[in-house]
């Protein structure tokens, strides 16, 4: 769902009239542009390479080709992830609930996406659900967490693992 930048290096300067590679790949999932093309004297260009979303991680080769020469590179475009968790608020009084918010680096898809959830200390802070599924289209979804009681201040950890990217958010439990 992102996109990326690649370069293309020439061995040497384009000529005067210009050079133009063609760009090709074997992911279905990754759309290059279909040509590149080089200013007279021009050694190196960038291009963008836009992408939509996987289910599974995905690998496949990118090629560029001039007049001959072919040069190909290995892609790998990986599921959506886990950008970000929140806690609100982030300083709690034992025994108190809070909402947190898990958000996803781009809109869940091609299907739905599941957040784990978990706890670093499960005595302090627990979220409420295992998981939450953030159905596609979405950037996120809530939960609950709830809190113990506490003799003294303790900093426990929410954390959340979706598309093999996991993040933490600490609370204040007081």
């Amino acid at each position: 769902c992102k996109k990326l930048s690649g370069t293309v290096s020439l061995s040497e300067p384009a000529p005067a009239a210009g050079a133009i590679v063609t760009i090709s790949d074997t992911l279905a999932a990754a759309l290059p542009p279909a040509t590149l093309k080089f200013l007279p004297g021009e050694v190196t260009r960038k291009f963008t390479m836009k992408t939509v979303a996987v289910a599974e991680d995905t690998s496949g080769d990118v090629s560029v080709t001039l007049g001959p020469q072919t040069l190909s590179r290995p892609l790998t475009l990986r599921r959506i992830g886990l950008y970000s968790l929140s806690v609100s608020p982030s300083t709690i009084v034992g025994g108190a609930g809070a909402a947190g918010v898990a958000r996803l680096e781009c809109a869940a898809g091609p299907g739905p996406i599941t957040v784990h959830l978990s706890s670093s200390d499960p005595s302090v802070v627990v979220p409420t659900v295992a998981s939450i599924e953030i159905p596609a289209g979405a950037t996120s979804g809530g939960f609950a967490v709830q809190t113990s009681e506490v003799l003294a201040s303790a900093s426990p950890k929410v954390l959340g693992n979706a598309g093999g990217l996991a993040r933490s958010r600490t609370i204040r439990v007081v």
